[in-house]
């Protein structure tokens, strides 16, 4: 239990407005019984010490300013209106607030208050919202994915067709790439051999490719050779040839492959192998201009899948 003063009284005729901002400026908490100064940290009402409502109320809070202003339109009496506030210790606490005034010469005066802590409940409502909140999201994250993998299934699907009906490898792996790019959302997908040369760990030859309009055309007149020592990823040579993909988006790439990605305004790139008759054959490029995209495991897994059916329609045409 309290009581509640003011250093000015407020007309009863004052503007809404007006009067909640007087009510912050003025009014102060004068007294209160042990358990209403243990709720503000105090040992007992005799530490108790004069205490302003805008010391104690969180100014951010809407709750507080809509508990101020029902109180004012409802003659300056309410019940079981919550606030948040701050103890002397800066702890948040929240409370129910039951409040009644004092009248003089058609002025508020002054008036009692009762208040009951319901911190420890709040605290526990909030943190199963948080947990329910994190729930649904990990459960939409799950649903993304979900919906993300039978799109990339379907890219597999699509590009498995591609290669089994066209008449020349050519005709089947450029239709096959633009089928790969357009379901997938990436914007360059290139199809790469891999050299050997006597010296070194060889070099390797762009040629197929298909882009979206947020890349540039690499393979536009003839093949490009480059070789993996001096572009700094003759790692992913031997990653390659174990069967795993590499690469990752642009600030985790080596250089000077790093610097000729961003001049191409690549944000990610990934390499996946290919083999022909059970050998490493050369590596499907997958380049992201748009976004900084980390592939999952089941999207690279796909990734291998469609790699695996170029292998097995160059392995046939070859036959």
């Amino acid at each position: 239990i309290y009581r509640w003063e003011l250093d000015y009284p407020i007309p009863l005729d004052l503007p809404a407005e007006a009067a909640i901002e007087h009510v912050y400026q003025h009014l102060y908490l004068s007294q209160g019984n042990d358990a209403y100064a243990r709720m503000y940290g105090f040992s007992s009402s005799e530490d108790f010490t004069t205490l302003y409502l805008k010391d104690v109320h969180v100014s951010s809070s809407a709750k507080n300013l809509d508990f101020i202003r029902a109180w004012i339109a409802n003659n300056y009496s309410i019940r079981n209106a919550e606030s948040e506030e701050i103890d002397t210790k800066g702890e948040q606490r929240y409370f129910l607030n039951s409040v009644i005034s004092f009248t003089e010469n058609e002025h508020i005066i002054g008036g009692w208050g009762t208040q009951i802590d319901v911190t420890e409940l709040r605290t526990a409502q909030q943190a199963l919202l948080q947990a329910e909140q994190e729930r649904v999201a990990q459960l939409e994250d799950y649903n993304q994915q979900l919906r993300s993998r039978e799109h990339w299934l379907e890219a597999t699907a699509l590009a498995a067709n591609a290669l089994v009906s066209y008449p020349t490898l050519e005709a089947a792996l450029n239709e096959a790439l633009r089928t790969i790019g357009e379901t997938v959302g990436c914007d360059r997908v290139v199809i790469i051999q891999h050299i050997d040369a006597e010296a070194g760990t060889g070099f390797a030859r762009g040629l197929y490719e298909w882009n979206s309009q947020h890349a540039f055309p690499q393979l536009a007149t003839e093949h490009i050779d480059f070789p993996w020592r001096a572009m700094g990823v003759e790692d992913w040579l031997i990653q390659g040839r174990a069967g795993e993909v590499s690469g990752g988006v642009l600030e985790e790439l080596p250089e000077p492959f790093r610097s000729i990605q961003a001049e191409l305004d690549v944000q990610a790139t990934y390499t996946v192998p290919i083999f022909v008759a059970g050998q490493f054959w050369g590596v499907l490029g997958i380049d992201y201009c748009c976004e900084p995209k980390r592939l999952i495991t089941a999207e690279r897994g796909i990734f291998k899948k469609i790699a695996s059916c170029i292998g097995i329609a160059s392995e046939r045409q070859g036959t």
